[in-house]
């Protein structure tokens, strides 16, 4: 059936997919970026041809933009922080930011509505459509210092604004739909087969001529087909999932599955079509990956083991073959986010269904990763922290697999380590550390004597291939930096400056969000200078145990879509600016703590193998716990966002396993804690 919805999507639909290997893809959208200083000669005034911004009015205590809305173009906002106080040049204040606290969206002279303020997060772009109304022609965006946070040490130092309209290739935003097609025709057939028990061979037929159908609807009325298309594919899930509840028959994993790969494509690609606004000259990082995949080839002096980029090969490697396959240009680089985002997706559902067995269980895992607004966003962002998510996962798959041998075990988990370092160099220790936990997890399990020493062979094995595939790597790496990991003083530096920004010596926080590495001022900094030359013992160990509490409460409210747990303790430090807002904030900040306590005793009291889940989460938290601990202490936590978030792409999907299991004990064992 695959097979055939493939077939006919190349017929009706060639030209559209032949654009897929163009190397000019690009969006017809635009990104600008306004900063806010009270000199004129340094604010930057926002400018999109397809808006006609006007700055209408900008003095001291606020800044209003008159906007014109184009039709079928959608609009993003994005506030960015930045301290108070300014910066520091030899002891005098070389300029201030404006005192901007909130941002409100006007849409007529009577209509104002409120859009953030500074104690809210500003992760995720605000979307203006579902304010505008279809015959709004021009609206305002206001920037002020009113709403009751004048306490506040944060204000809002810049502001992105992402229009977004229809790609110049019509097959990008197709992509999703293109997968519609794919799975609708499966989908169908299950539901025919097992839901309506109708032979499989007449389930087929007519899973071919609605397939058929379907593509002579879209000749004649595309505007309706996608409509159709998904609710033909969600009345089929529903129907599935009350058969299984009502009459108590099995489950087909199958549909589910499919369906939420495609919601999960749906949901990334928005993201996608948001992000893809941003020009790579105002991503530093992403550039650079982009650059050096152009140069790099396998054996030379630019080649994979080179140390022309001081961070990890593979994923410009991977950049590298995405060109190749579709061109180079850069959207192409969603591709591998997207990819990447997917297979986080797919692992997630074959570790829950490998540690729960099949059922409803594995597919709530999914669903939950499919929707979670972390996941989603990593998938536009073009890093390799997704796939050192992905690969984590699938390590765990290879410790808890009982099928193959153990030597070939040992080599395959040896082989994804490896693929972990070469992904991010400052995962050594890391992978050290786990294949030491593997061994201790598959002795104890071992029960005979052979099989013990095939685990530490095992082990042994994949201990040789580290080495081995390292070695290249710190070869080169000494001798162009003189350090084994140049990544982990390279991303210490960037701690650094974010944390002293706006002292004498550093750059200001706005000139490192704006400018990054290019930022003036911006020092280079070694792990012993940066733990022992700027900090005291005290505020070691103070800001580790703070650390670890804030990465167990922001996991957790990560996996379920809440607010982030340092939020209550933001209050503590900063203080309370609007006092509505304290009962949802305590409210959030319990259900946190009661979830952390749910699965941790469940994890390790309840099942042997979660407790080397819950070791694999804490020896990778670690190297994170001081970075955010410190941000914390020192009244930073609105810049937490700037930190390394590749931990809590695996928290995600782990948590979501476990909570889910611990609500399915629940109920099973409810008589049991009842009494």
């Amino acid at each position: 059936m695959l097979v055939l919805a493939a077939l006919l999507l190349l017929i009706f639909h060639a030209a559209e997919l032949k654009q897929f290997w163009h190397t000019e893809i690009s969006t017809t959208g635009h990104y600008a970026r306004a900063t806010f200083f009270r000199q004129n000669e340094r604010n930057a005034a926002l400018k999109v041809p397809d808006l006609n911004v006007r700055q209408i009015q900008s003095h001291a205590h606020g800044v209003t933009y008159q906007l014109t809305r184009p039709q079928n173009v959608q609009i993003y906002l994005r506030p960015i922080l930045a301290h108070q106080s300014g910066v520091l040049d030899h002891e005098r204040k070389a300029f201030d930011y404006k005192n901007l606290k909130q941002l409100k969206l006007r849409l007529t002279p009577l209509l104002e509505q409120t859009l953030f303020h500074v104690n809210q997060d500003t992760t995720s772009p605000i979307h203006l459509n579902p304010y505008l109304q279809e015959d709004q022609t021009s609206f305002q965006l206001i920037l002020d210092n009113s709403g009751g946070f004048e306490h506040s040490e944060r204000v809002i130092g810049s502001l992105e604004l992402f229009v977004v309209d229809n790609p110049v290739n019509d097959a990008i935003p197709m992509l999703p739909l293109f997968m519609v097609f794919l799975l609708a025709p499966v989908i169908w057939a299950v539901f025919l087969h097992q839901g309506l028990d109708i032979p499989l061979a007449q389930s087929l037929g007519v899973s071919c001529l609605g397939l058929l159908l379907a593509h002579i609807t879209w000749l004649l009325l595309p505007a309706l087909i996608f409509i159709l298309m998904v609710a033909t594919v969600l009345s089929c899930l529903l129907l599935l999932l009350l058969q299984h509840l009502l009459e108590q028959r099995r489950l087909p994993q199958a549909p589910f599955f499919w369906g939420l790969l495609w919601l999960g494509a749906w949901l990334r690609w928005q993201e996608i079509l948001v992000r893809a606004t941003v020009p790579l000259e105002s991503l530093p990082r992403v550039q650079a990956y982009y650059q050096h995949s152009l140069s790099l080839d396998l054996f030379s002096e630019t080649g994979f083991f080179a140390a022309n980029l001081t961070h990890a090969p593979l994923y410009p490697f991977l950049l590298k073959l995405t060109g190749w396959l579709f061109g180079f240009s850069p959207f192409h680089m969603f591709y591998l986010s997207l990819l990447g985002g997917l297979l986080l997706l797919v692992l997630s559902y074959y570790l829950s269904r490998q540690l729960l067995g099949q059922g409803l269980a594995p597919l709530l895992v999914m669903g939950l990763a499919s929707i979670n607004e972390l996941l989603i966003r990593e998938s536009g962002m073009r890093s390799p922290d997704i796939f050192s998510a992905c690969l984590t996962l699938l390590y765990l798959l290879l410790v808890f697999a009982t099928g193959p041998r153990a030597m070939l075990r040992g080599a395959l988990r040896g082989l994804v380590l490896l693929l972990m370092i070469w992904n991010h160099l400052s995962f050594l220790p890391l992978a050290c550390g786990l294949v030491l936990l593997d061994v201790l997890y598959q002795t104890r399990r071992s029960q005979a004597s052979e099989n013990l020493k095939q685990s530490l062979r095992g082990g042994l094995l994949s201990v040789l291939m580290l080495l081995a595939g390292f070695l290249p790597c710190f070869y080169q790496n000494w001798q162009r930096y003189t350090t084994v990991l140049p990544e982990t003083t390279a991303y210490v530096s960037r701690i650094a400056n974010l944390e002293f920004s706006d002292h004498y010596g550093f750059p200001s926080s706005l000139e490192i969000i704006q400018q990054g590495l290019q930022a003036p001022q911006y020092q280079q900094l070694g792990l012993r200078e940066y733990f022992f030359g700027l900090h005291s013992p005290a505020e070691l160990a103070s800001s580790t145990l703070l650390g670890s509490s804030l990465i167990m409460l922001d996991s957790i409210g990560a996996t379920l879509n809440l607010s982030t747990g340092e939020n209550i303790l933001s209050v503590l430090v900063q203080g309370l600016s609007s006092k509505e807002n304290l009962l949802p904030i305590v409210s959030l900040f319990l259900l946190e703590i009661f979830a952390a306590l749910v699965l941790v005793a469940f994890g390790w009291r309840r099942f042997l193998r979660y407790r080397m889940l819950l070791l694999v989460l804490l020896l990778m938290m670690l190297p994170h716990t001081f970075f955010y601990g410190v941000f914390m202490l020192k009244g930073l936590s609105l810049m937490q966002s700037q930190l390394d978030h590749q931990l809590f792409l695996v928290y995600v999907p782990v948590l979501s396993l476990m909570l889910i299991d611990a609500l399915r004990w629940l109920r099973q064992d409810r008589a049991r804690w009842l009494h």
